[in-house]
């Protein structure tokens, strides 16, 4: 019993030293760790930081020996499974990662960067020392002069968007350009009173990308970060102008005139002024498109409906507009809250839906893949290449996007500039209203039906907003289509109808409709055909921002032209629309082209 002790002793002393031995045999004597493992921006000998606005790329010494590296991002310096935010294998230097890291900050560091060598065999080098950084905004958005009806701020490096909150109408809105609208000051009562001074404040947006939702979870990132709110800004508005619609400029990072076309390098506003039309009528709202070509048919984007004299797209701010005179009397005395625009249309009754409105979840973003070792789960990096096989290969990692993070499509494809360009024209919207209609249902509507039967249903059209049935049970719907007797409504009914139920059009529905705008004075007599109106300019496309989503491409310009969408010209004012243009550039042009655009009629 006295020799059993010992020799169990000198047997653990034998199996420690067997452990040691083969974690020695693990790494390669032969490389050497990486040393000078930095962070960069723009280039690898840029001077050393430790604080980014934008995920950096990373750099280190070549280490001789090495085939093959190694590289690890983490939110702590243990670099745990849970905290690993990319793992990556590249055969040069340096590495890019296909993410956007959020502003993330921490005593010292918070986020932890490291990279060894792989000998041709797989077996690695020891680890490079640790690189802390940490993701923070350097500079807060400040006020550039614009023109009447916007505002306009300086970008912030890192940002993906921005929440602009206007102090007056206590109203928070999000764009991912660097100007905004002021519709809420303007819509239902354009005096100074009401738009001749903008309280604002305005803070910038830097959403998450490229990780995928459930490590996120675990290493507590924040979907999107944030940087703080500015002080209150102050911007005033000269009295707004009356007299022939005409577009003015394109503004953004850069201002584009017809005299003076420059490049947006984001989505820019469109700033125009007056308020008449070609059939010489007054209007108070307006719509912004943009088509792919010089005459306005094929359109690629629709702005939403607002009484200001410039639009600029958002995320969330479609005003909602009213549906009855009641309504629009009291927004009168308001400011419009953000909300659905209703059934609008051009002047042949084209439906309208703006881009704003449009749901993200109709924005088909697909999967998006970097071709690249970006994961941190795709398997293990280490092992040697085979014989047979050659070196391992890596499934291509995909990029996670966040819908909540994209929004509607409110910017544009980039086109080649200064060839290639976009147009874009401002059109007149007016009201239409009509009577009241009072009749009854031919035979039962039964609840979650969409089709029902009304005795005048061939007095009806398409938008016409109806109630149905009377007491607690009656509802509102909206026709979707009518022939005859048979009427398509939306939404579906709640409640169930009998034959006979009265059904009344709402007197006072309202309708927005494209009117056209004032001709240039120094046109020639226009064909006879359905054009759009309205003026009409082209813009160039720009580059992508580096710290931007890969979505959908931005950027734009302007040059004038004079036209108008869905509305025949009197004869008074057909005249061939002249002007300059201003462009827009980009590498890629999406188009879409309306079914009416190309129709034409002949008096």
């Amino acid at each position: 019993m006295r020799f059993a002790r010992p020799a169990a002793v000198v047997l653990l002393a034998l199996l420690l030293v067997s452990g040691a031995g083969a974690a020695t045999r693990a790494q390669s004597p032969s490389i050497a760790a990486p040393k000078n493992l930095h962070g960069f921006l723009l280039r690898a000998n840029e001077p050393s930081r430790d604080t980014f606005t934008r995920t950096p790329s990373f750099a280190w010494q070549p280490v001789a020996g090495a085939s093959r590296y190694e590289f690890q991002l983490a939110t702590s310096r243990t670099f745990a499974s849970g905290a690993l935010l990319a793992r990556k294998t590249t055969r040069t230097p340096a590495v890019s990662l296909a993410m956007a890291l959020p502003w993330i900050t921490g005593t010292p560091y918070s986020l932890y960067a490291r990279v060894r060598g792989l000998a041709p065999d797989g077996s690695p080098s020891p680890w490079s020392r640790l690189f802390g950084f940490n993701m923070r905004w350097t500079s807060l958005p400040t006020p550039l002069d614009g023109m009447p009806g916007l505002i306009r701020w300086t970008p912030v490096d890192g940002a993906t968007a921005y929440q602009v909150w206007y102090l007056d109408p206590n109203k928070v809105f999000r764009t991912q350009t660097t100007v905004a609208d002021e519709r809420e000051y303007y819509t239902f009562h354009q005096d100074a009173t009401w738009s001749g001074t903008v309280h604002w404040r305005i803070r910038a947006v830097r959403a998450l990308y490229g990780v995928d939702g459930a490590n996120n979870a675990r290493n507590g990132l924040p979907e999107t970060s944030y940087g703080p709110w500015s002080p209150v800004y102050t911007s005033t508005n000269t009295p707004f102008t009356h007299g022939t619609l005409a577009g003015v400029e394109t503004i953004s990072d850069s201002i584009s005139t017809a005299a003076a076309p420059a490049a947006h390098h984001v989505m820019p506003a469109f700033a125009f002024s007056g308020d008449t039309g070609l059939d010489g009528t007054a209007t108070e709202l307006y719509r912004v498109y943009v088509a792919t070509d010089r005459d306005c048919v094929n359109i690629v984007f629709r702005g939403a409906v607002v009484g200001s004299p410039a639009y600029a797209p958002r995320w969330n701010g479609t005003l909602g507009l009213p549906l009855t005179s009641g309504e629009e009397l009291a927004d009168r005395t308001k400011f419009l809250a953000a909300g659905a625009e209703g059934f609008t249309t051009m002047a042949d009754n084209t439906p309208v839906t703006a881009n704003e409105a449009v749901a993200p979840d109709a924005v088909d973003l697909g999967p998006i893949s970097s071709g690249e070792d970006d994961s941190p789960s795709n398997g293990d990096t280490d092992g040697p290449p085979s014989p047979t096989r050659g070196p391992s290969k890596f499934a291509p990692a995909t990029l996670a996007v966040d819908k909540a993070n994209v929004g509607p499509p409110v910017d544009l494809w980039d086109t080649d500039w200064p060839t290639g360009r976009y147009y874009w024209t401002v059109v007149p919207v007016a009201v239409a209203v009509k009577a009241a209609l009072s009749t009854t249902l031919g035979g039962t509507a039964a609840a979650g039906t969409s089709a029902i039967t009304v005795a005048a249903g061939d007095q009806l059209t398409v938008g016409d907003v109806l109630t149905i049935g009377t007491g607690p049970a009656q509802e509102t719907v909206t026709v979707v289509s009518a022939a005859g007797t048979s009427v398509t409504i939306s939404p579906v009914l709640t409640n169930t109808h009998g034959a006979g139920a009265s059904r009344t059009r709402i007197s006072s529905c309202h309708r927005t409709r494209a009117r056209p705008v004032a001709s240039s004075p120094s046109a020639r007599p226009a064909s006879r055909r359905w054009r759009r109106a309205a003026t009409r300019r082209s813009f160039p496309g720009s580059p992508r921002r580096a710290s931007s989503p890969p979505r959908r491409a931005r950027g734009l310009r302007s040059t004038a032209r004079r036209s108008s969408p869905g509305s025949r010209r009197s004869p008074q004012a057909r005249t061939r629309c002249n002007g300059a243009r201003r462009a827009i550039r980009s590498s890629q042009q999406r188009r879409r082209s309306s079914p009416t655009a190309r129709r034409r009629r002949s008096r």
